[in-house]
């Protein structure tokens, strides 16, 4: 294409070499050598023939070639920014020339090869001739394809509506997000408005989605057969055994309502080195779900042959979002502490009209994740922290002046978020707002619910909410189901890890079912699906759970807050 706008250039002078004037022959002489020098790539030498060419504005015929040349010379000696600025003088000098397609062809190129792609569209449209325009339309389809940032294709769209390349090239760099990110809606009007190809942007092909009779599903445990030695090894064990019988329960109850799915279970065995061998194997390769492992090592070499094989892939008790990494294919049951943090901020700026706030938090990573995670979405909703502070054990009586009541009206806050499960500094933050003389609205975690202090009824004078994505009504039907048919079977009543495997099987268990394989794909922006044990989940903003119920005490019981 750049040989041929050359020659093109070069005929140029010809075609317009009739209706010269012999009268500028300084001008004509200048510009013969400076075309020499281009013919000889000696581009600089040439630009300043061109140059000299254009300070001679009366009756020179050959400003508009000169021009041309002059921006062509630079843009081949490395000089963009100079070739640029004489392209736009000449689409604003000469929008009638003849050739004026040939400048906007540059202009757009240039700009495409600077990164300045709204710039480069817009030239590209103000291009008439059918020759030129084909070109010219290749060029942006090859430059366009090349972009991933949605937000930058989706402004490239409003201002060129009717432009079928932008279209297509926002539907490719949606299908290639990663599947919780992509707009569905977007894509599918893409695909009406342009008239695309609707199978090459159907995920279900490309990701040979397929719904079947009955679903193969590993369970990747540390049952830990042969080590039950020390007491931690049997904590463990028990809290293994109840997650695990409460899948089995659950795996029960979908076959009787037709939903069949087949249980293999491995025992990890707290071992990454085991897992290696399941994973090499080939016992994993038909497997439609895997669930676990639990240990973050183990994890990572089961993520790694799940994004492989494209093998989802759901951990049952992490809120680690490093869990999920990159891997599309990988989900945690628990909302990660990241979203912990967002959908409590998403309450707050709902709840509280004053706009100031303070957060406590103590000294772990979990700790910092959850309060600066929680900051960033104040912020970005126009909350502004007045203070964050960071509280060791050790000095939890600091906690006493962080929260005391502020002199001045105008430096009153609030609220407070509280981010942190250490025991110590939750007794100190409750003493501290029982005994303030200005009662201060709080959001803490769902780990006050199990602290060994029963702070229950001090939890309600106070009027704390909690950010409690385990929340279960024992008053629901389905709950107080399992919880009697748990008994009848185990003659013990279901602990919480019974819950979350009788939740998760049955979530899950069910998308397959409804949605096949990958049932990711099928899962509609902003919506909440109910749960049969806790309240409901939310995959449609990333690959854990964002259904998270904020609940608050009122006369002795919990009462969900943000429905």
């Amino acid at each position: 294409m750049i040989k041929k706008i050359f020659l093109i250039a070069f005929l140029l002078l010809f075609i317009a070499k009739e209706g010269f004037s012999q009268g500028n022959t300084v001008a004509e002489s200048r510009y013969k050598n400076g075309k020499e020098l281009f013919k000889r790539k000696q581009y600089k030498l040439a630009m300043e023939d061109f140059r000299q060419v254009l300070t001679r504005t009366e009756n020179n015929p050959y400003m508009e070639l000169a021009s041309f040349y002059f921006s062509l010379a630079a843009y081949n000696s490395g000089q963009k920014n100079p070739a640029l600025d004489m392209l736009k003088q000449m689409a604003h000098k000469y929008p009638k020339w003849n050739n004026i397609g040939e400048v906007y062809y540059w202009l757009a190129k240039i700009n495409f090869e600077k990164g300045n792609p709204l710039d480069a569209v817009e030239a590209i449209n103000k291009i008439k001739r059918a020759g030129i325009k084909k070109d010219a339309d290749k060029m942006e389809r090859s430059f366009l394809m090349q972009i991933n940032d949605t937000a930058v294709l989706n402004q490239l769209l409003t201002k060129n509506s009717y432009d079928k390349i932008v279209g297509e090239a926002l539907a490719n760099a949606i299908i290639h997000q990663p599947i919780t990110e992509q707009d569905h809606s977007m894509l599918e009007f893409l695909i009406q408005e342009f008239d695309l190809d609707k199978k090459q942007y159907d995920l279900n092909a490309i990701f040979n989605n397929v719904k079947k009779e009955e679903y193969n599903v590993a369970i990747l445990l540390p049952f830990m057969n042969n080590k039950y030695k020390s007491s931690s090894a049997n904590l463990e064990k028990s809290l293994v055994l109840n997650l695990y019988s409460g899948i089995k329960m659950a795996v029960a109850d979908l076959k009787s309502k037709g939903i069949k799915i087949n249980l293999y279970a491995f025992d990890t065995e707290r071992d990454s080195t085991k897992t290696k061998t399941f994973v090499a194997s080939g016992d994993l390769d038909g497997m439609d779900l895997i669930i676990g492992p639990l240990s973050q090592s183990a994890s990572k070499v089961v993520s790694d042959f799940s994004y492989e094989r494209k093998i989802n892939m759901v951990n049952p008790l992490s809120n680690n979002s490093d869990v999920i990494g990159k891997n599309p294919f990988s989900f945690l049951f628990k909302p990660c502490l990241e979203t912990l943090a967002e959908q409590a901020a998403k309450f707050a700026v709902k709840k509280f009209k004053n706009d100031k706030f303070k957060i406590i938090y103590g000294t772990s990573k979990e700790d910092s994740i959850l309060a600066f995670s929680y900051k960033k979405a104040m912020e970005t909703d126009s909350f502004k922290v007045v203070g964050m502070h960071k509280v060791a054990v050790n000095d939890a009586r600091k906690i006493i002046s962080y929260l005391s009541v502020p002199r001045k009206k105008t430096d009153a806050y609030g609220h407070l978020f509280f981010a942190s499960e250490n025991e110590l500094l939750m007794a100190n933050v409750i003493n501290v707002l029982e005994n303030r003389a200005v009662p201060l609205p709080t959001i803490g975690l769902e780990s006050w619910l199990t602290s060994k202090m029963g702070m229950y009824t001090q939890l309600e004078r106070i009027g704390i909410y909690l950010v409690n994505p385990s929340y279960i009504n024992f008053d629901k039907d389905s709950v107080k189901g399992f919880k009697e048919l748990y008994h009848k079977k185990t003659n013990a009543y279901p602990s919480k890890y019974a819950y979350n495997g009788y939740a998760l099987m049955r979530f899950f268990g069910q998308q397959l079912y409804k949605n096949g394989v990958y049932f990711q794909l099928n899962f509609q922006r902003d919506q909440m699906i109910k749960g049969e044990i806790y309240d409901g989940y939310n995959y449609t903003l990333g690959n854990d759970n964002h259904h998270i119920p904020i609940v608050q005490f009122e006369e002795g019981a919990l009462k969900i807050a943000n429905k």
